[in-house]
């Protein structure tokens, strides 16, 4: 009979807890409580840098082997936004300062929490990440329940489809959307398949189909069929679904695609200007941009950037919902490139998850599916919520290499208790595969 462990929830698993609580309903506590909310994620990741730098310093400033490409590339990145700064001369430090924290905050928090909870402590922390979901999903899905059926509690900014879309406390339907989907995603990815989890995966459904944005539909189209697709053994039928899932994601978006890119109020679509600008900005900056703060970003917006003033006078465009035009604009056609690599390597590390349950990985594969689908209408990868997506993949691969671990001990080691503890036979044939296996999980 396969072992089975317990561990006592510690001061790391309630520390973390609140961060996530607080990450979750960030935007609904700034509104409602305190603007200091606002400034959390910033400080958060300011923090996780400086932890980032003590445990290389701790290590002998040796770069983590399984992180060692994502990191270069990412290091890269931001080279690219700081040599675009001394080109441009467009931004003055603090400003230059906020931005290098917001771009740095998923990657920072993906490559330190699996640092941090490799290890068992982490399953813990999974359970009380999960614990947690549960019950905001309950709360919300009856607050979107009664939205509906009674007289509103919330107001409604606008319907969509002919449908009221809610955003229930937040400020925001993108906020509700992204809490909803988050949810969804961490019950797929650590909840068991059981009729208990399917309910809360469908009332996380209904929560983020219930802001009727684009963006969030089409997304659920796609986990719709990621759900299916592990039932199917057929590599055509699964093709086919994934065909079938490219269809739904372009009837629910075409609209949307036409009405920003290629109808004829695209010629005056904002989105499409700052597109175009950010590929003219990148060419007179070649190879990096112009550089941190200075285009599409919240820094630019704040500090009023200069080329705005250069390129549209007094006119007022929605600066910061443009994710691409920020990474072309900002950091040129090699910072482009460079990103990409750090999504990659992202993605990469999700699939060396793949000897997991089909339903988890593909759950871990999605939070980057989603982050993806947002960067056509909004800064994604560099939003408040961007920390909590980058730590919880983060440390959900961490306590999936740590299971492979502990699963690859009782395979392949011949194990002695004694007192309590687990005494290693060296003489195993298998010692040094084993050994080989945990150093590159651990590092």
């Amino acid at each position: 009979m396969k072992k089975e462990y317990y561990f006592k929830a510690g001061l790391k698993d309630i520390a973390v807890g609140v961060v996530f609580l607080l990450f979750l309903y960030q935007d609904a506590l700034a509104c409602h409580v305190s603007k200091v909310f606002t400034y959390f994620d910033e400080l958060e990741a300011v923090a996780a840098f400086m932890f980032f730098i003590i445990y290389c310093a701790w290590n002998g400033f040796a770069v983590p082997v399984k992180n060692k490409k994502l990191i270069l590339a990412f290091g890269a990145f931001l080279l690219c936004g700081i040599l675009g700064n001394f080109k441009s001369g467009f931004q003055t430090l603090g400003y230059i300062l906020l931005d290098l924290v917001t771009c740095s905050k998923l990657f920072l928090n993906f490559v330190l929490f699996q640092k941090l909870f490799c290890s068992r402590q982490g399953k813990n922390i999974e359970q009380t990440v999960y614990l947690i979901s549960r019950i905001s999903i309950v709360i919300l899905f009856l607050l979107v329940i009664h939205e509906y059926i009674f007289p509103p509690i919330f107001p409604y900014l606008e319907d969509r489809y002919n449908i009221h879309s809610l955003k229930l406390f937040f400020s925001n339907q993108t906020y509700l959307a992204e809490t909803g989907i988050y949810l969804l995603l961490t019950v797929t990815v650590v909840g068991k398949r059981n009729s208990k989890n399917r309910l809360l995966k469908i009332m996380a459904i209904c929560i983020a189909a219930s802001t009727m944005r684009t963006k969030a539909l089409g997304f659920l189209a796609v986990y719709i069929m990621f759900q299916v697709i592990p039932a199917i053994r057929n590599k055509r039928k699964i093709f086919f679904c994934l065909w079938i899932a490219g269809i739904l994601c372009i009837a629910v978006g075409h609209e949307y695609i036409y009405y920003y890119f290629l109808g004829e109020s695209a010629r005056m679509s904002p989105r499409k200007m700052l597109l175009m600008d950010s590929i003219d900005i990148a060419k007179r900056y070649f190879p990096v941009g112009s550089g941190f703060g200075t285009f599409c970003s919240g820094a630019a917006n704040l500090s009023g950037s200069r080329i705005y003033t250069e390129y549209y006078g007094n006119r007022v465009y929605p600066f910061n919902d443009m994710f691409w035009a920020c990474v072309i604009g900002q950091f040129g056609f090699l910072g482009f490139c460079f990103f990409l690599k750090c999504v990659y390597e992202i993605i990469i590390s999700i699939i060396n998850c793949r000897g997991t349950l089909k339903e988890s990985y593909y759950g871990m594969l999605l939070y980057v599916v989603y982050l993806l689908i947002a960067t056509l209408g909004e800064c994604s990868f560099f939003a408040p919520y961007s920390n909590l997506f980058g730590l919880t993949i983060g440390y959900f691969i961490s306590t999936r290499r740590y299971e492979e671990i502990r699963n690859m001990i009782e395979k392949y080691l011949p194990l002695k208790t004694i007192r309590g503890g687990v005494e290693f036979l060296p003489s195993s044939i298998n010692c040094k595969f084993v050994y080989t296996q945990l150093v590159g999980c651990v590092l």
